[in-house]
């Protein structure tokens, strides 16, 4: 059998087999994502550009550490053991405390609260007052 007849055999097998398969198209089907909620439509629906909940400022400012004295005094002789009590009241562990630091819980805390700010602010304000952050933390859990 030469080249040319062997070509001519391949190509008539595949337009038979072609002709016995027929390749139908899989729709694609989408889910309906509803638009508003109705009656007939009982589903929330989330607009993500726009803010339903407002985040808000913290209630007591990072130097407003001065207007709970009681609190900065016990953060500023007392370290550890302040730490660790708000570190408790925040539903953490000791080893939280001690291992991971004021960035996580102030973090925790502003994200549970809706407060506005970001790790950078978090870490900033840790780096340069943690005392003040501590009664901050201290003030917004009352």
């Amino acid at each position: 059998m030469d080249y040319k007849t062997e070509n001519k055999m391949n190509q008539n097998h595949q337009q038979q087999y072609s002709q016995s398969i027929s390749v139908q198209p899989i729709p694609q089907v989408y889910p309906q994502i509803p638009t508003a909620q109705s009656p007939n439509n009982p589903y929330p629906t989330f607009d993500n550009h726009q803010n339903k909940n407002p985040k808000r400022d913290w209630s007591f400012g990072l130097f407003d550490c001065c207007h709970d004295l009681e609190a900065l005094l016990c953060a500023y002789f007392c370290t550890p053991c302040f730490m660790y009590k708000i570190f408790e009241r925040a539903g953490e562990g000791c080893c939280d405390c001690f291992c991971a630091g004021l960035v996580p819980l102030r973090t925790k805390i502003r994200t549970e609260r809706a407060i506005q700010g970001s790790l950078c602010e978090d870490a900033f304000a840790v780096a340069c007052c943690p005392l003040c952050v501590m009664v901050q933390i201290s003030n917004e859990m009352k």
